[in-house]
């Protein structure tokens, strides 16, 4: 078939798939209430003041069947005073003893699990969330929810949660502090949503956003909680103190070295959505241990950033729609470690600084570093990045990134770079649609010549229609030295495109791909 008649056949399909309503139906709003006095976090719903709260009953499921009754009731609560939000949960289940309760390790992914969840968009910025997950057993799970998409669960937050099972189905409480969000001034409102997940069927029960055609993730067609008052953030200071010790025995002298290392971070508030922190002499013994990855091919393992620092606000850096992705101009991995990525030592940082977040329409982001020398050679090294993007529209942004040196050589290097996203996520009425489009250089002292790399990524991420065209071309000079990159020197094609059959009444097969 020919190139022009396989491409009308494919855009025909295509759009004969995309009918669906004139407009999303509006999202609902809940009005919260002030309680007189803090209900008692142990998962029983059982304390008086829980009367006083709103009371939300009015749940859809979101899948199997968009937009049916869930199969079961479910009742949520919603309070709060000036420094914390109470949430209580009724899941009936007219089969309490099928309910799916076996995850006890906190901060895993709980979906294998009866659960439910609470995600706040305490900034109204419609691309930033908050997310909050606790299963029958009072197991937790917390994680940050970043331009739309990201679900970033390295993110930790401060807040009480507990749970349990009864004859009725199971009861959860959860207490979240203001001060673990960050909110605006004077705000009586923010985004939120709520979701159910009864794992033996499968089904999820949403608040707001009911559509396959969108994920969870989609912050912009959160509800809103309405009529907060009075509430108190804080000064927006954090401090996290940190003491090293060190010690060395020589056995032959039969002499002890101990070396006293203090050290911590200071975390600010500038403004509610943008945050300063200050890191001096770091040892990150708190970071998770990275999970095993087998390599199988010649090119390096990307492993995701586990140090909290580097996570917090780590959306703000991200570029060109390249997260986790070969040609990455800035991965915060580069920073602290020497060798690959696979089996990398670890080098010290004497002091560490770091802007981020938005102002207004402005996603800010500047970081810099001072490494310790680690290598005669190299010697200690400064690095430096800067992000800059601007909001277009409601869902849209345009950016530019500058990186500026070189943790593992003596070379001077740097990369320059800007981008664009556009994002629609009522296209049609419902469906979604993302373009992504990046062009970058390296500047590495004495290399000359083909260091450029650029790509577009056109997404149609949809439940019936699924469509993906990608291309991306990395020279073979392209070096962001505070990058990702395990494999320059390409021309990369993507394609994919899925279509989704689904039997709603069938009592085997929900759907077919």
């Amino acid at each position: 078939m020919p190139a022009t008649r396989l491409s009308t056949v494919f855009i025909s399909a295509l759009l004969s798939g995309l009918s669906g309503p004139a407009a999303s139906a509006p999202e609902p709003t809940v009005t919260a209430r002030r309680l007189s006095t803090a209900p008692v976090i142990d998962g029983k719903l059982d304390d008086a003041v829980w009367q006083e709260a709103a009371i939300i009953e009015e749940f859809l499921q979101d899948d199997p069947v968009a937009g049916d009754p869930p199969s079961e009731k479910t009742v949520v609560y919603l309070g709060y005073d000036a420094d914390t939000l109470y949430v209580g949960f009724r899941a009936f289940d007219r089969e309490p003893d099928k309910i799916v309760a076996r995850i006890l390790q906190e901060d895993v992914n709980l979906a294998a699990d009866d659960s439910f969840y609470v995600a706040i968009d305490s900034l109204v910025d419609r691309k930033n969330a908050y997310k909050f997950v606790i299963n029958p057993l009072g197991t937790k799970r917390d994680t940050r929810i970043e331009n739309n998409t990201t679900d970033r669960g390295e993110w930790n937050g401060i807040w009480y949660g507990d749970a349990r099972r009864d004859s009725e189905g199971w009861t959860a409480e959860m207490a979240i502090p203001v001060k673990t969000l960050s909110i605006q001034p004077g705000s009586t409102h923010w985004g939120l949503n709520i979701f159910r997940h009864i794992r033996r069927r499968n089904e999820w029960v949403n608040w707001a956003n009911v559509s396959q055609d969108r994920e969870y993730t989609d912050v912009r067609h959160f509800g809103e909680l309405e009529g907060l008052e009075g509430l108190r953030q804080g000064r927006g200071l954090d401090v996290i103190p940190a003491v090293a010790i060190r010690g060395d025995w020589n056995e032959d002298a039969d002499d002890a070295d101990l070396t006293l290392k203090p050290g911590g971070e200071v975390i600010y508030k500038l403004r509610p959505s943008l945050n300063a922190s200050l890191l001096v002499n770091p040892d990150f013994s708190d970071a998770k241990v990275d999970l095993i990855q087998t390599n199988l091919t010649r090119f390096a393992l990307l492993f995701p950033e586990q140090r909290h620092f580097f996570v917090r606000d780590a959306d703000t850096f991200e570029f060109g729609g390249l997260r986790e992705a070969n040609g990455m101009p800035f991965f915060s991995r580069r920073v602290g470690l020497k060798g690959d990525t696979e089996n990398p030592d670890t080098v010290d940082i004497d002091i560490g600084a770091k802007l981020s977040g938005r102002l207004g329409a402005y996603t800010v982001g500047l970081f810099n570093t001072q490494m310790d020398d680690f290598d005669p050679v190299v010697g200690d090294r400064n690095l430096t990045v800067a992000r800059l993007a601007r909001d277009v529209g409601a869902e849209s942004r345009i950016g530019t990134i500058l990186t500026w040196g070189d943790p593992q050589s003596t070379r001077d290097n740097g990369v320059m770079g800007a981008d664009y996203r556009y994002r629609n996520s009522s296209l049609f009425g419902d469906k979604t649609f993302i373009a992504d489009a990046f062009l970058m250089r390296s500047f590495t002292s004495g290399v000359d010549g083909r260091q450029g790399a650029w790509g577009v990524n056109l997404d149609f991420p949809n439940d019936r229609w699924n469509a993906r065209v990608g291309y991306t071309e990395l020279e073979e000079n392209f070096n962001p030295a505070l990058g990702f990159v395990n494999r320059p020197g390409i021309r990369n094609y993507t394609g994919a495109l899925r279509f989704r059959r689904r039997f709603d009444e069938h009592p085997l097969v929900r759907f077919l791909d």
